[in-house]
């Protein structure tokens, strides 16, 4: 029988183990709780398999790379093990299955997976035709090989829902992904990703405190884990909008919070820009609000406003500038110093990232 490691996914406090040591359990059944600032997360087995709990489950502070429990891999878990005749016969009533938090777990389910899906379909293809990867392929390529197991996602359902609690129809996800990921899978290189997702409004916030809100959780993340902050930038503009005014019946003024940054700066934890597209007002007020900045050639812009904007600010008297005249990497790179480092691709952004945080942090 072979045995599968579960590890701590970041460093954070254990709070409970849930299954018991000699347990029999299946794929997804939770095994122990962790926390971070004051968030919990249950940890799942990966397969089917019986709980063999480690020394460092004892531990109430562990080290994310220490091992919690293994689990050991069977062909089938002996259903008569796993739940006993005398459970299995005791069925809940309708009083007890209408108490539970069934159809409350069951929304929030169908609301992640209605976020992960961005803008939708259409969108995703939009971006993808512009030689772009999309927000959850960012994500991927900086777990590298961990996959979706490296990654831990925070305020996977943080976003607008204008009904109530009922149909997830007119919901409207984050323009932002936000997690702690083990980079390339290594559980010893987790940093705080913060990716923009341009199929939603854009990455732009649009007025909704909530979904603003979200950037600044995870800022205090980084600064309480001491972890680096990566943010992948596409879009990112911070105000409100002619929509969002019309909704809130009210105009919407940016706050331009920066406390988080520049607290994170202050204190020596490295945090870095990747240019993944234009990137726009609030936007490129964070871009530098980092010990390094990278941006990629012919696909990133960088600029307080756009083509558009500029062209309305001098009159019309000429045509709008392109995106690449105004802030590409020949404008913003070199003597202006606003991007510190030119690659040619997403991938070689995120090696140059990794290089830097190796010298001044990792290793």
């Amino acid at each position: 029988m072979a045995a599968t490691a579960v590890r701590m996914p970041y460093a954070a406090l254990l709070e409970r183990l849930v299954a018991a040591d000699g347990a029999a359990v299946r794929r997804g059944e939770p095994l122990f709780v962790v926390s971070a600032m004051k968030m919990e997360q249950s940890v799942d087995a990966p397969c089917d398999g019986v709980v063999r709990f480690r020394k460092a489950a004892r531990a109430k502070r562990v080290h994310p790379a220490k091992t919690v429990v293994a689990v050991v891999e069977t062909a089938a878990v002996d259903a008569e093990r796993r739940v006993p005749a005398a459970a299995e016969a005791e069925k809940p009533t309708p009083a007890a299955a209408s108490s539970s938090w069934g159809p409350e777990v069951a929304r929030l389910r169908a609301l992640q997976l209605q976020a992960a899906q961005g803008g939708g379909a259409k969108r995703l293809a939009r971006q993808k035709a512009a030689g772009k990867l999309t927000a959850r392929e960012r994500v991927a390529l900086w777990c590298g090989a961990g996959g979706g197991a490296a990654f831990a996602e925070i305020g996977s359902v943080a976003g607008v829902d204008t009904t109530d609690f009922g149909s997830p129809a007119p919901f409207c996800p984050a323009e932002v992904v936000t997690g702690i990921a083990r980079v390339d899978g290594d559980p010893t290189r987790q940093a705080v990703l913060l990716v923009d997702d341009f199929s939603v409004r854009g990455a732009h916030a649009s007025g909704d405190l909530a979904t603003m809100r979200k950037r600044g959780r995870v800022e205090a993340v980084a600064l309480a884990l001491r972890l680096p902050l990566i943010r992948l930038l596409d879009g990112a503009s911070g105000g409100g909008t002619v929509t969002a005014g019309m909704r809130l019946g009210a105009s919407m003024v940016p706050a331009m919070d920066v406390r988080g940054s520049v607290e994170l700066l202050s204190r020596g934890i490295p945090v870095v820009t990747c240019l993944s597209g234009p990137v726009v007002g609030m936007g490129a007020l964070r871009a530098n609000l980092a010990h390094l900045c990278i941006g990629v050639r012919g696909l990133s812009q960088l600029f307080a406003a756009g083509p558009p904007v500029v062209a309305g600010a001098m009159g019309n008297a000429a045509p709008a500038p392109s995106k690449e005249t105004l802030g590409g990497m020949d404008a913003v790179a070199g003597p202006s110093g606003a991007v510190d480092i030119v690659v040619d691709s997403e991938a070689e952004a995120k090696d140059a990232a990794t290089a830097f945080l190796g010298y001044v942090w990792w290793d």
